[in-house]
């Protein structure tokens, strides 16, 4: 086992790593990070108050605003039934906090932010393309 193999992109992390849906790509900020520990705490609180117990926290909605104001930082190739739809915060509250994309969308877009794969530095990728090559 190489050490270098397992290590992450800090730029990823912090400004998002592309994640493929389809022929969309979304970028996505790493979930587990302390910065995005800290978003999360701040979303939950503004949601459920400062007092709220995490037990009666509904994940779906807490992590579909955490993909709106902190976990996806852009996308490209998005369309709705009127073509294409650039990225906004807006847009993205209305995807995100949707119920009909907690289940679908959200949960591949945090699954996906979860996945260290996803945010390996590029040098290292490089490096296990080859590898696997051989």
């Amino acid at each position: 086992m190489n050490l270098s193999d397992y290590r992450e992109s800090k730029d990823k992390q912090q400004n998002g790593s592309p994640i493929y849906v389809g022929s969309a790509v979304f970028y996505v900020r790493r979930l587990g990070t302390k910065e995005s520990q800290e978003a999360l705490k701040n979303i939950k609180q503004a949601l459920y108050g400062p007092f709220h117990k995490m037990q009666d926290v509904d994940n779906n909605r807490l992590y579909g605003h955490w993909l709106t104001e902190y976990g996806v930082t852009n996308w490209e190739g998005v369309n709705d039934q009127d073509g294409e739809l650039a990225y906004s915060k807006d847009a993205a509250r209305n995807i995100f906090t949707n119920p009909d994309y907690f289940l679908s969308l959200n949960d591949i877009l945090i699954t996906a932010a979860l996945r260290f794969e996803n945010y390996l530095a590029e040098e290292t990728q490089t490096d296990g393309d080859k590898l696997e090559k051989k």
